[in-house]
């Protein structure tokens, strides 16, 4: 699966609201220069992978909306690598990204700005997982009760 140059906005769906990924291993997925605007899911994220390899390069998230997770969700054995991406004004548990259930991210060179979060990390929600964090910037993020990053049993 290829995605480049694309835009989603303002679509709605239970969970991957842009972009649903299951069961898709084979490490040759790539988003590339894509931009998520007000995308809206009922559960989990804009892009929400479930045992799948993803290469999240060059894009940006802007006001997704959802109570958990509301711009990437990486659950159970997935994979993703982020590059050079810009995640901005998300609100909810675990605002810019949760990686769980044995999963694991890689993310280079991204900045995370303005997420907020009543319940949960202001930017990264890390639980039974792998995050590896090189030459990000992490700005104006507010949680009402955890950090930026919280990593629960990682």
């Amino acid at each position: 699966m290829a995605i480049s140059n694309c835009t989603f906005e303002s679509n709605s769906a239970k969970m991957g609201s842009a972009i649903f990924i299951q069961h898709n291993t084979n490490n040759n997925s790539i988003i590339f220069e894509s931009v998520f605007n007000y995308n809206h899911a009922d559960v989990y994220g804009a892009v929400s992978l479930l045992d799948a390899t993803v290469l999240l390069k060059s894009c940006q998230f802007y006001k997704n909306i959802g109570p958990k997770f509301p711009a990437v969700v990486v659950m159970f054995n997935s994979f993703i690598y982020i590059d050079n991406s810009q995640f901005l004004a998300h609100s909810g548990e675990g605002a810019h990204m949760s990686v769980q259930s044995q999963s694991s991210a890689s993310v280079v060179g991204s900045t995370f700005t303005d997420g907020y979060s009543d319940l949960g990390a202001s930017s990264l929600n890390i639980y039974d997982s792998e995050l590896n964090c090189t030459r990000c910037t992490f700005k104006n993020d507010k949680s009402d009760s955890r950090s930026c990053i919280d990593c629960l049993q990682s």
